[in-house]
């Protein structure tokens, strides 16, 4: 309408949407907003994620707060439940709110992200761990150390050694990584179990190709 301001809305705040907004704010005119729109409130620096899951970061030191890339901006905490693209409106609703907001755009960015891809292996839906959010890393974590509390627990060393049998589905990069950052953080962890040995430890990978790494040569996948 004549005299609003234009406005520019990015969805996802991840490396995508928040490097965007850190480019534009300083790029815009004065006749346009910037808002960016996420469900979390930061910035999830994935390649420690793993790092952040076994303990040897502190999960704070993964984050970024989005507000710090878009000093002068406008950020929403919020779930995005439609975009109408021929009204040019972007239907939200606050996280934690009750309330729906529409918000009119001129331009609109998509930055969503991805979802984990999750082979056709029966049970793995229904009983895998993912690793895609700050959540899970911590969960992956936890799950660790039950399973240590309760291998202390058995006198059969079969029966051990079936309970910390660890299987990681995907050998590129992280599935590699989280297998044996999740194999020391265990092997270190039982130390503290005087019924559990590190020979009781297993960390199997699962991968449909021949080789670990695909994206690498094979020399160094070797």
């Amino acid at each position: 309408m004549s005299g609003e301001r234009k406005r520019v809305i990015i969805l996802g705040g991840g490396f995508g949407g928040a490097y965007a907004a850190q480019k534009l704010i300083k790029k815009l005119s004065p006749d346009y907003e910037l808002t960016v729109i996420d469900r979390n409130n930061y910035l999830l620096f994935y390649p420690l994620l793993v790092e952040a899951g076994v303990g040897v970061l502190e999960p704070r030191h993964v984050v970024v707060p989005i507000r710090k890339f878009m000093p002068n901006g406008d950020f929403r905490m919020a779930e995005v439940l439609a975009i109408d693209t021929t009204k040019q409106e972007v239907r939200i609703k606050t996280v934690g709110g009750v309330d729906e907001d529409t918000l009119r755009y001129d331009h609109l960015i998509f930055g969503l992200g991805s979802i984990t891809r999750i082979p056709p292996i029966p049970g793995l839906k229904e009983h895998g761990f993912e690793l895609k959010s700050l959540g899970d890393a911590i969960l992956m974590r936890d799950r660790g150390i039950r399973l240590l509390e309760l291998a202390n627990t058995l006198e059969c060393p079969e029966d051990r050694k079936e309970l910390l049998r660890v299987i990681v589905v995907g050998a590129n990069f992280t599935g590699i990584e989280l297998a044996g950052e999740y194999q020391a953080f265990l092997v270190h962890a039982c130390k503290q179990y005087k019924n559990v040995s590190p020979s009781d430890i297993e960390v199997r990978v699962l991968e449909l190709g021949d080789k670990i790494l695909p994206a690498v040569d094979r020399k160094l996948a070797d």
